[in-house]
């Protein structure tokens, strides 16, 4: 549900994205990815916290060049959807810049 919810606010922003679901034996894996052609793409991704798989930390933007090389920092775990939207939105510029 908040996947859904982050990718609603997301599609409101302007950006065309999807959820993408992975099942492993513990769960479900979710992210959204932004490819950016021939420059690198952006993802979002659940971060948990080490000690308890069971303690959500939140969102974090991760942007990668062309080389797979990442592009400044991993965005700090955020939970609230509007500063996701703000980070993904500055990462995106730093991959097409």
């Amino acid at each position: 549900m908040r996947w859904a919810r982050l990718a609603d606010d997301l599609k409101t922003a302007g950006f065309d994205v999807r959820v993408d679901a992975q099942t492993y034996p513990g769960g479900v894996s979710r992210s959204i990815v932004c490819l950016v052609k021939g420059k690198g793409l952006v993802s979002i991704d659940d971060v948990w916290w080490s000690k308890n798989a069971d303690v959500w930390l939140g969102y974090q933007v991760t942007a990668e060049g062309a080389d797979s090389i990442i592009i400044g920092r991993p965005s700090r775990p955020m939970k609230n959807r509007r500063e996701t939207v703000a980070m993904f939105r500055l990462a995106l510029a730093n991959v097409e810049g």
